[in-house]
Formats: structure tokens, C-alpha cells, sequence
């Protein structure tokens, strides 16, 4: 044999050498595993018009987990659901740059409230529409437990966004998109 077939018998046993421990040791941490995650962050969108006379606005917008393939594939084996992060952003603002808005957000399951409303002050939408930043809205860890129960007992989940707006010399429209991050734990083991 030459040289260069002995180097390559050697390294076809340490290959399958190698793959024979990978499979055993994988087969003990198939063994351990019982659950995964699977996260998604959602988006809906809705617009408000609000007129100088009535500047008080109020709009909507529901979220399903199991608009998720991965969460609604794997709904009886769900654990647990963690809310992550829930934003808004204004797309678009057509209205007086100087105007600001003071408001809430609720949140309800089937008609039932869920958690508080979060109040939120002092927004200029002029200002928030031109950066596209996302605004975080501050969420208790009551309310992230609320929203795992709403998801755990296959309820949507309503978010309502209402207030007013000050200083409106003219009616004014915005456009909302609110976003709502959240993982689920999947169990893959029945105990």
C-alpha cells in the first residue's frame, strides 16, 4: 500500500469513528430534549381619523397565536407563551406637525380585560411618523402573564388603542401598526 492510501484508511476510520460517538451521544440528547420554542412577532395594522372638532380617537386590532403555523401545528403540546415586546409604530401622519397625543392602550380576551390599560403621554405623531421609530410600550410582568393565559386557552388577544390629540387646527389621520412578540414553549414529551 502507498503511503497515501494508508493516510486514507486511517482517516475513513477516525471519520467513522467519529460518527459512531456522534450517534450515541445524540441519541442520549434526543432523550433529554422535551421541549422547543417558537417565537414570532405579529403585526396589525389600523387607521384613525380624528376630526378638530372631536379629537378623540380610538382604534383596533387582534392578535391569534395561531396565526403562526409552528404555534397552530403544535397547540395541544403548548406549555407556556411569553410576551416579549409590544410596539407600535405611526406609518403615516397627515395632520398639524405640532399636535400631541395622550392615550392608553387596553387589552381584552372575548370582552374580558386583560391586565391594565398602559397609558401613554405626551406622543407627537408628526414626529414619531418621519423617524419610523418604534415606540415600546411598557408591559408589567401581571400582564405578561395575563396575555400567556388568554393564548393558553386559544383566546385572541384585542388591543385597543384610545385617547385624544391636543393643539388640532384641522382634522388629522395616522396610521398604527403594532407589533406583539411572543414564544411559545412546545413540549414534544407526554409525561
Amino acid at each position: 500500500m502507498t503511503k497515501k492510501m494508508l493516510t486514507m484508511k486511517k482517516l475513513t476510520t477516525y471519520l467513522f469513528t467519529a460518527l459512531l460517538i456522534v450517534a450515541f451521544t445524540s441519541c442520549d440528547f434526543l432523550e433529554k430534549f422535551d421541549h422547543f420554542g417558537a417565537g414570532n412577532t405579529f403585526d396589525e395594522s389600523f387607521t384613525v381619523t380624528v376630526d378638530e372638532n372631536d379629537p378623540s380617537f380610538t382604534g383596533s386590532v387582534e392578535f391569534d397565536a395561531t396565526d403562526d403555523e409552528t404555534i397552530k401545528e403544535n397547540i395541544d403540546r403548548i406549555s407556556h407563551y411569553e410576551l416579549n415586546k409590544l410596539s407600535f409604530v405611526i406609518d403615516s401622519y397627515n395632520g398639524p406637525s405640532s399636535s400631541v397625543g395622550n392615550g392608553q392602550f387596553s387589552f381584552s380576551s372575548l370582552g374580558t380585560p386583560v391586565g391594565s390599560p398602559i397609558v401613554i403621554s405626551n406622543v407627537n405623531f408628526a414626529q414619531l411618523a418621519a423617524s419610523g421609530e418604534e415606540f415600546e410600550i411598557p408591559i408589567t410582568d401581571a400582564f405578561v402573564l395575563a396575555v400567556g393565559d388568554a393564548y393558553i386557552n386559544n383566546q385572541t388577544l384585542t388591543v385597543e388603542a384610545s385617547g385624544s390629540i391636543s393643539d388640532l387646527t384641522e382634522a388629522a389621520s395616522f396610521d398604527f401598526t403594532v407589533y406583539l412578540s411572543i414564544e411559545a414553549r412546545i413540549d414534544v414529551k407526554d409525561d
